[in-house]
């Protein structure tokens, strides 16, 4: 992820840091230097990865995991999995690409010796049927159609028809949407990019506060990842540099994140 985080020298903590590395005072393993790509350019290449067709991950806040955390008696218990678009969140979102992939990654994560003892959640978010003036991006990915059942019970049939084991938890609408904003009415701003409403950066730092509440005992969240947005969306550069600010707040001061964007299927239930 791009973010102003300070590197973490993992080796001047590890049993490996002997004097030997002190001789002559050499740093024979430097910290990165300065960031070689600024944020508008992170972004573009990002969308470059989806332009070439091929899923993507990103990860923020990793220098904080610890394997003794969520070992047996540890104070971690569980891997996290949210399935739903928050800049433009919609009932179907727990069974687009996305979400199928980032409950696989999960759960084959699960499935790793160090990471079995914890409990894989879902959380079904309760969203408005109409967020039109929350979108910032288009939606990407398949849909799966299982009829006019609930969000929650489609969500379970799902998930035992792909065999993953786990458990659902249901979250209540974030906010109540008041007043009428599209990005459509959104007023240009000078660099010629569309400056972000008040309504959509309140919107995500809710849903940032929300996640926040439910990991306080929480190993790794995976969040579903927005495609960045294109010319016919956003228009101009600073568009890229509000989509990474939108995602940086969306993951500030979570536990160790996924960011993750599917766009070819990784799950089959045909054998």
């Amino acid at each position: 992820f791009h973010d102003q985080a300070a590197p973490r020298d993992f080796f001047q903590d590890s049993k490996y840091a002997t004097n030997i590395f002190n001789e002559n005072n050499r740093n024979y393993f430097p910290l990165r230097a300065n960031k070689s790509l600024n944020g508008i350019e992170f972004v573009a290449m990002c969308a470059d990865v989806l332009k070439m067709k091929k899923n993507l991950c990103i990860c923020r806040h990793f220098h904080l995991l610890d394997k003794n955390e969520f070992s047996k008696g540890g104070a971690l218990d569980y891997i996290d999995v949210w399935p739903v678009n928050f800049f433009n969140p919609s009932e179907e979102d727990a069974f687009d690409t996305t979400s199928l992939f980032m409950m696989q990654l999960a759960c084959i994560i699960n499935m790793v010796p160090s990471w079995k003892n914890l409990t894989l959640r879902i959380f079904h978010v309760e969203v408005e049927s109409d967020r039109r003036n929350l979108t910032i991006a288009e939606p990407a990915g398949m849909r799966t159609e299982f009829g006019g059942i609930s969000t929650e019970i489609r969500m379970r049939k799902m998930l035992d028809s792909l065999r993953i084991t786990a458990k659902i938890y249901k979250i209540t609408k974030l906010t109540e949407q008041t007043g009428e904003t599209s990005v459509e009415d959104e007023e240009e701003d000078d660099d010629g990019g569309l400056g972000i409403s008040s309504l959509m950066k309140n919107y995500i730092l809710k849903a940032n506060n929300v996640i926040r509440e439910n990991s306080i005992k929480t190993a790794a969240v995976f969040l579903y990842l927005p495609a960045p947005p294109t010319a016919n969306s956003w228009q101009g550069q600073s568009s890229l540099k509000e989509y990474l600010d939108l995602l940086t707040d969306l993951t500030n001061g979570l536990p160790p994140t996924v960011l993750v964007h599917g766009v070819s299927a990784v799950t089959s239930t045909t054998l």
